[in-house]
């Protein structure tokens, strides 16, 4: 048989039956449960945290040792040089302007007194050309000048 209500209720009102423990304190089995499990998250979020840190310093050594060491700042004196910065790359390199140099007369070049990507100043010797050819042009004009000019 399945007692009713309210036999149920004259039983526990009753001095001598003792009450079960989660009604004497007040609190249901449910309560408890969401307790225990609000601490298991809260657990199981601080374990998480503090694994993903490790793990993050593991695959890179310096970078553990630097957050456990302090850093430390030197001053210097600064100086003027080269930065030494090189870059592999693929492209094009286009000068600002370009400048087309051509000789008066024509002839074998003999020397050439720059290098490329030199700074030039006016008036300063670029090539040395065979004077030959225009030395032996110019005495056939003298004689062309002396033979005409005497009939």
């Amino acid at each position: 048989m399945i007692p009713s209500l309210e036999e149920t209720e004259e039983r526990i009102s009753q001095p001598g039956l003792a009450r079960p423990a989660h009604v004497a304190n007040g609190t249901s089995k449910s309560k408890r449960m969401w307790v225990v499990c609000l601490v298991a998250i809260v657990v199981l979020g601080v374990t998480f945290a503090v694994r993903s840190e490790k793990l993050k310093h593991k695959g890179n050594p310096t970078a553990a040792d630097e957050a456990s060491h302090s850093v430390i700042i030197r001053a210097g004196t600064a100086y003027r040089g080269d930065m030494g910065v090189y870059i592999n790359a693929l492209g094009t390199v286009t000068p600002i302007s370009t400048i087309n140099v051509f000789s008066q007369v024509s002839g074998q070049v003999l020397a050439v007194h720059y290098a490329e990507g030199q700074i030039v100043q006016k008036g300063d010797p670029l090539i040395d050309i065979d004077p030959r050819p225009t030395r032996h042009s110019c005495s056939r004009q003298k004689v062309y000048w002396i033979t005409t000019a005497e009939f």
